[in-house]
C-alpha cells in the first residue's frame, strides 16, 4: 500500500469521523429531548348556535329510598347539549303538582310512602325545551340505609343484613381486606346515614389505612387499626405522612408483620421503621394518596396554578361522587378563569348542573370548584380518559382524567398492587403486579371468569392488552407480568384489569411510571459499532504510516552503507 494511498484513507476516515460523531449528537438531543412545554398565544375561538338543551337527572334515581333519606333527598341533575350560558330557566315538579324553579341542586322535601314520579325541565333563551326527563322512585319506611362497600370482605359487617332500626346501634363496626389490614371500631356506632360510599370514602391498602371523616363524620372515633404483610422489625406508627403522638396512637402488637394500634380520631395512617437511636420526633412523609385521586401537583409559575393534573376516580353505573378542583390565581390583578367539561360532560357536571363554569379570581386568591360524577346505566363497564380543559386569558391547562367504571351491581372485587421498588421500570423491562379477585355473590361456587387486562398511556392509546380466562371460587391471587415495549416513551402509564362474568364488570387501575433507559437506543449501539470499527481503520491506518516511515528510513540507511562500501 502506497503512502498516498494511506493518506487518502486516513482524510477519509477523520471525515466520515466527524459526520458519524454530529450524527449521534443529533441523536442523543432527540433521544434526550422532553416534550410537554407549556406554551401560551391567542385561541381561536368558534361559537355555533345550538338546538335545546339535553337534561339528565342524576339523583334521585329508580331505587327505594327510606323515610329519613327521602325526608331531605338532593335533586342533582346535568345539563348538556345546546349553549350552557343562554340557559336562563330550570324548573322540577314532583308528583305533577307544582313547578319549582332552581338555579342548582336543590333538597326536596317528600312525605309520605309509596311512588312518586320526577320531572325536571331545562328552557333556554330561544325558548326551546328539551324532551321531559323523568324519573320514579318510592318511599319505604322500613327500607334499610344504602351502603356500598363492595370492596371489603372477610370480617366486615355485612350491611345488608341490617333493617333500619339495627343501623342505629352497630357493634363492632369492621371493614376488613384481609391481604392488607382490618378497621374495627371500639364503640357502637349510629350508621343512619344515607347512601353512604365506603367504596370511596375510606381506604385499606398495603401500608395504609384511610377514613375521610370530612364525608363520614360519624366514623371519627376511637378504632383498633391493623396493618398485615408489613416487613419491618420495629415500626413506628405515622399519622398523615408524620410521626403519630402517643395521645393519639397507641401500639398494641405487633408480631410477624402484622401491626395493630389505637387511634383516637381519623385522617391516614401507616408505618416505617423505627430509626436506630431515634427516640420519636417528625418523621418523613408516608405512603398512600390523597382522597381527591391526585397523583401530580402542578408547580410551575403560570398565570394560575392547578392543585391537581391527573384526577382518578372509579365508578358504578348509577353511582354519583364528588371532587374538587383547586386553583389559584399568580398573579397581582384579577383574572377571569374558565373551566370546561364539554368533553368530558357524559360523567361530570358542575353543582349547577351545567358544562362550562367561568368565575373570577381577585391575586392570589384560591378556589375549590366541586364537580359531581357520574355514571348512568347505559355506560358500558371500562376505562375511559378524559380532559378537563382550564383558561385565562391566553393560556390554556388540562386536567387529565382517569375513569374506572364499573356495573351497578358488581359480582368480584378486583385488586391490584404493585411494589414500590416495581413502579418505576425502564422500556423494555417487565412490570410485576399483584391481582386479587374476590368473589362477592358466592363464595362456594366455581366460576369462570373473563379478565382483560390493558396498559394504556396518558393519553388513552392502548400500549399492551391480553385476556386469559380464570376459575375462581371464593378469591384468587396471583403475580401477572408484562413485558413492556422496548420503544415505549417515558412517562405516566395506567395498568387496567377487567373482571366480567355473565356480563357484569368489575374494573380496578393502577398507575405506574416508564423512566428513561439508561442504556443507549438501539440505533445509538448501531453508531457506536460503526464509531469503533472507523477508530480501528484510523489507528491501523496510522500505523501502516509509521511502518511505511520507518521502511522508508532503513532503505536510506542501506543506500548509504551501499555508498560508503
Amino acid at each position: 500500500m502506497k503512502k498516498g494511498g494511506v493518506i487518502l484513507v486516513v482524510i477519509f476516515s477523520l471525515i466520515l469521523l466527524i459526520s458519524l460523531l454530529l450524527t449521534i449528537e443529533s441523536s442523543m438531543k432527540s433521544y434526550n429531548r422532553i416534550s410537554g412545554k407549556a406554551t401560551t398565544g391567542p385561541l381561536n375561538v368558534s361559537i355555533t348556535v345550538a338546538g335545546p338543551p339535553n337534561v339528565n337527572i342524576l339523583n334521585p334515581v329508580n331505587f327505594t329510598y327510606n323515610n329519613y333519606c327521602s325526608s331531605n333527598l338532593e335533586l342533582r341533575f346535568s345539563i348538556s347539549g345546546g349553549i350552557p350560558s343562554t340557559i336562563d330557566t330550570r324548573w322540577y315538579s314532583l308528583d305533577n303538582i307544582a313547578n319549582v324553579t332552581v338555579s342548582g341542586f336543590v333538597n326536596i322535601s317528600i312525605s309520605g310512602e309509596g311512588n312518586h314520579t320526577l320531572r325536571f325541565y331545562a328552557n333556554n333563551t330561544a325558548g326551546a325545551i328539551n324532551d321531559t326527563e323523568i324519573v320514579y322512585f318510592t318511599v319505604n319506611n322500613s327500607f334499610r340505609y344504602n351502603i356500598s362497600y363492595a370492596k371489603y370482605s372477610g370480617s366486615t359487617t355485612n350491611f345488608n343484613s341490617l333493617n333500619k332500626t339495627q343501623f342505629w346501634n352497630i357493634s363492632d363496626f369492621t371493614l376488613d381486606r384481609p391481604s392488607f389490614g382490618k378497621i374495627v371500631f371500639q364503640n357502637d356506632i349510629n350508621f343512619s346515614v344515607c347512601d353512604a360510599n365506603l367504596d370511596e370514602f375510606t381506604e385499606i391498602k398495603l401500608n395504609y389505612i384511610a377514613v375521610n371523616s370530612s364525608f363520614l363524620p360519624v366514623l371519627n372515633k376511637s378504632t383498633n387499626l391493623s396493618l398485615y404483610g408489613l416487613s419491618f422489625s420495629n415500626p413506628r406508627i405515622l399519622r398523615s405522612g408524620s410521626v403519630c403522638s402517643s395521645n393519639i396512637c397507641q401500639k398494641i402488637i405487633y408480631n410477624n408483620g402484622n401491626l395493630t394500634f389505637n387511634v383516637t380520631q381519623f385522617t391516614w395512617y401507616s408505618a416505617e421503621e423505627t430509626p436506630s437511636g431515634n427516640g420519636g420526633g417528625t418523621g418523613g412523609g408516608g405512603g398512600g394518596s390523597s382522597f381527591t385521586g391526585a397523583i401530580a401537583s402542578a408547580k410551575s409559575i403560570d398565570i394560575f396554578n392547578l392543585g391537581s393534573e391527573i384526577i382518578n376516580i372509579s365508578l358504578r353505573q348509577n353511582e354519583n361522587v364528588k371532587q374538587f378542583i383547586q386553583i389559584q390565581n399568580n398573579k397581582k390583578e384579577e383574572i377571569e378563569v374558565e373551566i370546561d367539561l364539554i368533553d368530558i360532560r357524559e360523567f361530570v357536571t358542575f353543582a349547577t348542573g351545567e358544562n362550562v363554569l367561568t368565575f373570577k379570581l381577585r391575586p392570589d386568591e384560591k378556589k375549590t370548584i366541586q364537580l359531581i360524577f357520574s355514571a348512568s346505566t347505559g355506560t358500558e363497564p371500562g376505562l375511559y380518559n378524559k380532559i378537563i380543559k382550564i383558561r385565562s386569558g391566553t393560556t390554556e391547562k388540562l386536567v387529565n382524567v382517569i375513569i374506572s367504571v364499573e356495573s351497578e351491581k358488581p359480582l368480584f372485587d378486583v385488586l391490584i398492587e404493585i411494589a414500590n421498588e416495581d413502579v418505576n421500570v425502564n422500556p423494555g423491562g417487565k412490570l410485576r403486579a399483584q391481582i386479587k379477585i374476590l368473589n362477592l355473590f358466592d363464595s362456594n361456587k366455581l366460576v369462570d371468569v373473563d379478565v382483560h387486562y390493558e396498559i394504556r398511556n396518558a393519553d388513552g392509546n392502548s400500549i399492551l392488552t391480553e385476556h386469559e380466562t380464570r376459575a375462581i371460587d371464593r378469591e384468587v391471587s396471583y403475580i401477572k407480568i408484562f413485558n413492556i415495549p422496548k420503544n415505549i416513551k417515558s412517562g405516566d402509564y395506567i395498568l387496567y384489569v377487567k373482571v366480567t362474568y355473565n356480563g357484569v364488570s368489575s374494573g380496578a387501575f393502577y398507575l405506574f411510571n416508564v423512566e428513561k433507559s439508561t442504556e443507549f437506543p438501539s440505533n445509538l449501539n448501531y453508531f457506536y459499532g460503526i464509531l469503533f470499527f472507523m477508530i480501528f481503520v484510523i489507528v491501523f491506518s496510522l500505523l501502516m504510516l509509521v511502518y511505511f516511515k520507518y521502511l522508508k528510513i532503513q532503505r536510506r540507511k542501506r543506500a548509504k552503507i551501499k555508498k560508503g562500501i
